[in-house]
């Protein structure tokens, strides 16, 4: 088996063709040059088993790969193949911090902003819901795993605030606010009494992270006056030790 000395212009064009009929396919083969084990990222046909990473060349010239994995967005985050678009992107961000910039845009960041979308409810009817929510999940723990390489990242709040309100996407959300580089605007949106008062009320039912969302928040003035008026979050976060 066999592949070019060099992604070049023409392969990536022949290649991005090929994308919109071949959406995991396309993964797995684009997910072999960046080393990465194809199995984790999703329920391949048998005959794809039987291909060892060792049988292709390593390929060190990363930058059209990129190119197709963000230009062919629309494709790769249907709901059929999004989490293991997400799983190839966070792969990458993690494990090659080097790419830095394509184009003048930041890799991570890019990733972030398409990532969030995917948090998103789907316009497509053949997800239901235990599809949806076994999505979102995934892509918050992918988010979580790149946050830490994207400096002032801009979360959805309003979309997490949503999921906050829903048990079983809250603990994924709350992850993602917890560990994330959020930006100023960010932070003015979670000081809102609308969010603040969601927090509150996951805290007030035990939950630790609501608990950690808000020491964190009360580092600003405005923050720490709502939440000294309401108290009861703190006789919780006092028990919680």
């Amino acid at each position: 088996k066999k592949v070019p000395d060099s992604f070049d212009e023409f392969v990536s064009n022949s290649f991005s063709k090929l994308v919109c009929n071949r959406g995991l396919k396309s993964l797995v083969i684009l997910s072999i040059y960046f080393d990465n084990d194809f199995f984790r990222i999703g329920d391949l046909s048998e005959e794809y088993k039987y291909i060892k990473p060792n049988d292709f060349q390593k390929y060190i010239n990363y930058k059209p790969i990129l190119q197709i994995l963000l230009d062919q967005k629309e494709r790769f985050t249907k709901p059929d193949i999004c989490v293991q678009y997400a799983a190839l992107l966070s792969h990458i961000i993690n494990m090659y911090p080097d790419l830095g910039e394509i184009e003048s845009n930041n890799l991570g960041a890019t990733a972030f902003e398409i990532l969030t979308q995917l948090l998103l409810p789907s316009e497509d009817e053949s997800e239901n819901i235990e599809s949806e929510r076994t999505r979102i999940t995934s892509i918050y723990s992918y988010l979580c795993k790149i946050s830490s390489k994207v400096g002032d990242c801009e979360l959805p709040c309003q979309t997490i605030q949503t999921h906050l309100k829903d048990p079983n996407l809250c603990t994924p959300a709350l992850e993602l606010l917890l560990v994330s580089k959020y930006s100023i605007d960010n932070e003015e949106e979670m000081a809102d009494d609308t969010f603040l008062q969601s927090l509150l009320r996951i805290s007030n039912n035990g939950n630790k992270l609501a608990l950690l969302v808000l020491l964190r928040l009360a580092k600003r003035n405005d923050v720490a006056q709502k939440l000294i008026e309401k108290p009861s979050w703190m006789e919780k976060c006092k028990n919680s030790h």
